[in-house]
């Protein structure tokens, strides 16, 4: 199962420590797996994200990228759930760079709750990703109904 909500968001591309063209930045909001009714109830208030640093590894090969994240989840149905989620960074023509999992999960939102989620992302990348950039983070989740 897979819903697709595109949001803008302020970002830079790790090449320079300024904002992209907001017009060209997206956060992707995606589904994968979730009990029938689920899909539809959480939704996603704001989010915020910005590759702000690229931070030489030791290898000529690889860089790692990191940057703040925030994230306001809400469960618009009148029970409780449970999601997990990770963060998938994309960029030019949609290529995956690498994948982020946020630390304390599940998140548990309970009925018409708003959960923030906010931390630093770290990920893996050649020093290519100046050039191409980051243009899209996808926020991919997993619900459930809780155990009573």
């Amino acid at each position: 199962m897979l819903v697709g909500l595109l949001l803008a968001s302020a970002c830079g591309d790790g090449s320079t420590f300024g904002p992209r063209d907001p017009a060209s930045l997206h956060t992707e909001w995606v589904v994968e797996s979730a009990p029938e009714g689920l899909i539809e109830r959480v939704v996603i208030d704001s989010v915020f994200w910005n590759p702000a640093a690229l931070l030489p590894t030791g290898d000529d090969a690889v860089v790692e990228v990191e940057g703040p994240y925030l994230i306001l989840f809400r469960n618009t149905g009148e029970q409780a759930l449970e999601m997990r989620y990770d963060l998938r960074f994309l960029e030019e023509g949609g290529f995956l760079v690498d994948r982020f999992i946020p630390f304390g999960q599940p998140v548990r939102l309970a009925a018409g709750q708003q959960t923030r989620q906010e931390g630093r992302f770290v990920i893996r990348s050649s020093p290519d990703i100046g050039r191409f950039g980051l243009l899209t983070m996808q926020i991919v989740a997993r619900m459930l109904l809780p155990e009573p």
